[in-house]
């Protein structure tokens, strides 16, 4: 089922083409084989309303011309212009389905939400329904039966936006027979089946479906298929719009050729070169088309080779002569008698009777043979028209004459006339006997003509004096000054449905005359004319097209598939052309309204895009744990929310609803509250800080003071635990900062004070005043910092007491003792340290002298 429905779907655009195709050949070429109710053999209402299959019918109105075909000759008395039947230029069949009165229990196809698609035209309406697909074999009557109660079908994609009333109809409608007589029971293994021998020349097979939105083949609603001369077999399966019903018909059916009643209506005779010989002919054939011909009173018919120009080999008799058999129409059931005469001389004269100036214009051979074509010519200088010319043929029988009047130009006298203005030419068949041209009329004047645009006007010129109009080849002359009526119209046929608003007749010098709003005018003719007309296009009803375009059409063709978006698109490019069909091609429009909704319908969505929602859940933070747990908790509600398209393999149909699951959870994601952060190292570093550091260097504090700031900045803007690290860094700098503390150098500005006092020559103090005071010097301990100011203070006081005690020594007796010297005075140094040496030898020679005494 699901095969048969993508096989719909890509033959749309196939199928609208189709329609078009045939609704426009149907109104053309169809139009003498209309298909319209048997008023014996139609349903009756019951039948037609109450959904009865079986032996219904639908009567196509055969072409009268379908009879069967005889071979008896007539001459051309006996085949009256009006006795024509088909000729191969008529048109053919207009298959007009009406709307479907089929409406059965169940199928209640009415919503008011729907775009209701537009209704079938109701003229000759195929009202004969084929079997449902529960009727049983073909009996003469059969029970009622309810059709089946509608499925709803499932659609795809855009069921609600381009929304059609759907049924389990399966009847169908055909064109090629007057009653129905089905049997089977619509299986594929047996299905409906219906056969007619009786052949019918229709060239094309047409069926319908009763319900618009159903399918024959794949297409919808409608199927054609050329049929081949001979018996045909086609097989048909109709899909029901809901798809809950499939049934299977097969039609066989005899295709014959259509007939002509069209006959030759002149040739050019041409006589044997002598008597009993087979070589006359006749000549002047149209090469377009096929003859056959066969001698007076037998049965045997002779076909012309196509393309001939002459049938020849012929002897004296007569002949009757036919258009031949053609691919699509069969031999022409009338005739014509053409003879063939044996070569007898006769002469042609131009009668003395006639005035000069004729007898000048005159040409014509002296003499021809009896019973063959002679052309006669005449040559004018202005526009003039040959009214009559009259042939006198005399002929002697023994003692006593006979004379025949021919008048050439009268009506069914086989002639061949050819004018352009100044040329005249008329070739006929020459009578037995001396021939004479005993009449010739002519009728000159100040002619003119009214022309117009064929292919968009109809043109209806009314002369008030019919007197005063001459047509010769289709071409009326109208004398100068000659009052006529025009009524103009368009050319529906052409152009469509339209109407002439106004007009006008043109000519050279001046408008002959104006119509303001398109009604008949009277006129004078003194000139050629050209009619001109305003034409306003009557346009279809495109009311249901605009809605469905509007509303239905959607506008993001990205989230259909490829292929079922291409066969939307197809038809959308078709659009434009639909906008400019006229009223009277309405169907046109109806059916293309059809097919669009049905392609819209058959839209598929692609599988869906999860892009943005695993782009959202690759935002989810794997630890949760520094978050608060209402953060966390919408967090996961919105996380497993996000995972069920994925899951459940969502498609496009739901991409709003993705988009708004990926957009949840980005909201949770941003929306996840850290737990508030841990101070208590900062705390700690901070408790280290000195709170006099007025006794460390500079530079120590001013790193201290910037580590301590940045300290303090979580706690005033309340950094959470997702900074514990930043934390963590400004607690190290902290205590890294405290422990770079450097304490001020002690002050030893006192002790070098101190120093500066020392004696330069302790040797002039007694030993142990010196030896304290050098205790002193030697206690002094360097580059202590601030905190032990105090001992060095110390130091330099014991410096200073050290030399406060300094004791000089004794003097020896009788030696003065010399002054001692001020301490720190340094102008006699080297008198002094005479004097010190002086004394110490002294002293080293008086305790020699006491050893010496001792010993």
């Amino acid at each position: 089922m699901e095969q048969k429905r993508k096989r719909v779907r890509r033959r749309v655009t196939s199928i609208f083409l189709a329609l078009l195709l045939c609704v426009s050949s149907a109104m053309t070429v169809l139009a003498d084989e209309q298909v319209v109710p048997d008023e014996k053999a139609a349903p009756s209402e019951e039948t037609q309303t109450s959904g009865e299959q079986g032996k219904d019918d639908l009567t196509p109105k055969e072409d009268i011309t379908e009879t069967p075909a005889t071979d008896t000759k007539t001459d051309e008395t006996e085949n009256p212009e009006d006795k024509d039947s088909e000729d191969p230029s008529a048109g053919k069949e207009d298959l007009n389905t009406g709307e479907d009165k089929t409406t059965s229990a169940g199928n209640d196809i009415s919503n008011t939400n729907e775009i209701t698609p537009p209704p079938i035209k109701s003229e000759e309406q195929m009202t004969s329904p084929s079997p449902a697909v529960s009727s049983p074999e073909n009996t003469e009557k059969k029970k009622e039966q309810p059709a089946p109660e509608t499925a709803t079908a499932a659609v795809p994609a855009v069921q609600a936006a381009a929304s059609y009333p759907v049924t389990s109809n399966t009847n169908i409608q055909i064109n090629i027979a007057y009653t129905f007589n089905w049997s089977g029971t619509g299986t594929e293994s047996d299905p409906f089946y219906f056969s007619t021998k009786s052949g019918s020349s229709k060239d094309t097979f047409i069926a319908q479906t009763t319900d618009e939105f159903a399918t024959i083949n794949g297409q919808v609603h409608t199927y054609t298929e050329p049929l081949s001369f001979g018996a045909n077999t086609i097989d048909l399966t109709v899909v029901s719009s809901d798809k809950s019903a499939t049934v299977h018909y097969r039609i066989e059916a005899d295709r014959t050729k259509k007939q002509q009643g069209d006959w030759p209506k002149f040739l050019v005779i041409v006589s044997p070169s002598k008597a009993g010989e087979a070589d006359g002919k006749f000549a002047g054939l149209d090469m377009e088309r096929t003859y056959e011909y066969k001698l007076k009173g037998t049965q045997q018919w002779i076909e012309v080779p196509a393309g001939s120009a002459e049938i020849t080999g012929l002897k004296a008799g007569d002949y009757d002569v036919r258009y031949g058999a053609t691919d699509e129409y069969s031999a022409s059931y009338n005739s014509k008698t053409f003879t063939i005469l044996d070569p007898v001389t006769r002469s042609i004269k131009v009668a003395d009777s006639l005035p000069d100036d004729i007898k000048n214009m005159i040409e014509i051979p002296s003499s021809a043979n009896a019973g063959s074509t002679v052309t006669l010519k005449m040559k004018f200088s202005e526009l003039t028209f040959v009214e009559e010319i009259i042939v006198t043929a005399t002929k002697n029988f023994g003692g006593w004459t006979s004379q025949t009047d021919t008048c050439l130009l009268s009506q069914g006298e086989p002639s061949l006339e050819k004018y352009d203005g100044n040329n005249y030419e008329v070739s006929f068949t020459l009578p037995d006997g001396e021939c004479e041209i005993t009449s010739v009329k002519l009728r000159q004047g100040d002619w003119h003509t009214i022309s117009h645009d064929i292919f968009k006007l109809n043109v209806t010129v009314t002369p008030s004096d019919p007197s005063k109009v001459v047509t010769k080849n289709d071409i009326s002359y109208y004398e100068k000054g000659s009052e006529v009526k025009l009524s103009v119209e368009s050319n529906q046929n052409v152009i469509g449905t339209s109407k002439v608003t106004a007009f006008r007749a043109e000519g050279k010098s001046q408008t002959a005359g104006t119509s303001p709003d398109g009604s008949p005018i009277k006129i004078n003719v003194n000139e050629d004319l050209t009619v001109l007309a305003d034409i306003e296009m009557i346009l279809a009803d495109f009311t249901y097209l605009d809605e469905l375009l509007n509303t239905k059409v959607p506008n993001d063709f990205t989230i259909y598939t490829d292929d079922s978006w291409s066969e939307v698109d197809k038809v959308l490019s078709l659009v434009p052309n639909m906008k400019t069909v006229t009223q009277n091609n309405q169907s046109w429009v109806d059916d293309y309204v059809r097919t669009l909704i049905i392609a819209l319908d058959n839209l598929e969505y692609r599988d869906g895009n999860y892009t943005e929602l695993i782009e959202a859940q690759n935002r989810v933070p794997k630890d949760l744990s520094l978050y608060t747990p209402e953060s966390v908790k919408a967090l996961q509600e919105a996380l497993e929310a996000s995972k069920q398209p994925i899951d459940e393999q969502w498609n496009m149909s739901k991409r709003d609803e993705m988009q708004t699951l990926a957009d949840n959870l980005n909201k949770a994601v941003d929306s996840l509250r850290f737990i508030p952060g841990d101070y208590t190292e900062l705390e700690k570093a901070q408790s280290r800080v000195p709170k006099d550091l007025s006794i460390y260097t500079p530079e120590s504090v001013k790193a201290l003071q910037e580590a301590l700031v940045a300290s303090r900045q979580p706690a005033a803007e309340k950094w959470d635990i997702s900074r514990s690290d930043e934390i963590h860094t400004l607690a190290e700098n902290l205590n890294k900062a405290v422990d770079g503390l450097k304490l001020k150098p002690a002050d030893y500005t006192k002790v070098e004070e101190a120093r500066k006092k020392v004696p330069n020559d302790l040797s002039l103090y007694t030993k142990k005043s010196a030896d304290e005071l050098q205790k002193a010097l030697d206690s002094v301990v360097e580059g202590l910092d601030i905190t032990q100011q105090e001992k060095v203070d110390r130091m330099a006081e014991a410096i200073e007491n050290a030399i406060k005690g300094l004791e000089k020594k004794s003097a020896e007796p009788g030696k003065t003792t010399a002054k001692s010297p001020k301490t720190g005075d340094e102008s006699s140094v080297g008198f002094w340290l005479a004097v010190s040496l002086g004394s110490a030898m002294l002293l080293l020679a008086g305790n020699k002298k006491r050893g010496f005494k001792r010993r």
